[in-house]
């Protein structure tokens, strides 16, 4: 639990301070007359697949991200 909690967390984790601070203004745009009627479209990675020779279980995509 430790270490899942430093790689999410951490140093360039996947969640950092600055990230909660954006979070609240998300919501209440999201909340508002555009945010009801618009849909989410989030399409973070150029290409899908897992790297050739993947070892491992899990879900993984190669490539870099568009965020």
């Amino acid at each position: 639990m430790l270490k899942q909690t430093i790689q999410l967390f951490g140093t360039s984790g996947m969640v950092e301070q600055d990230d909660s601070d954006t979070w609240p203004h998300m919501t209440l745009a999201a909340k508002g007359a555009m945010g009801r009627k618009s849909t989410l479209k989030y399409q973070a990675c150029y290409e899908t697949g897992a790297p050739e020779g993947w070892p491992g279980p899990g879900i993984v995509n190669e490539g870099f991200t568009k965020d």
